[in-house]
């Protein structure tokens, strides 16, 4: 149920050309930095996700990957998508750090700890 959900979000986005390009770039860096993937590249990353929107089960380095690009590219975030809500995408800066600050806020209720 959830990884079709994030399925349906990556497909929406894949219809947007723009927005999809977006998506590869940060999933690429998303890669390279917190998976320390040396060889990250274009084309394979593009193929991992089409194939994945095609309905290939994610290796689970990939799909955490997508939640945290998801995390960083829509104002909602992962969480909103994994509970069926609607992709939003922030329009101007101060959406942004509204988001932003909604997660830390969830984050710091969580763990009971201040980032």
């Amino acid at each position: 149920m959830y990884v079709n959900r994030v399925r349906a979000s990556i497909t929406e986005i894949h219809n947007n050309h723009q927005a999809f390009n977006k998506f590869i770039k940060t999933l690429m860096d998303i890669l390279k930095k917190k998976y320390r993937k040396k060889s990250v590249e274009e084309k394979d990353v593009r193929n991992t996700v089409k194939n994945f929107i095609n309905g290939t089960s994610p290796k689970i380095d990939y799909f955490e990957a997508y939640l945290l690009t998801l995390d960083e590219l829509t104002s909602n975030g992962s969480m909103g998508i994994l509970k069926g809500e609607e992709i939003k995408t922030p329009a101007t800066w101060r959406e942004l750090t509204r988001s932003h600050q909604r997660v830390a806020s969830i984050f710091n209720q969580k763990i009971g700890r201040v980032i």
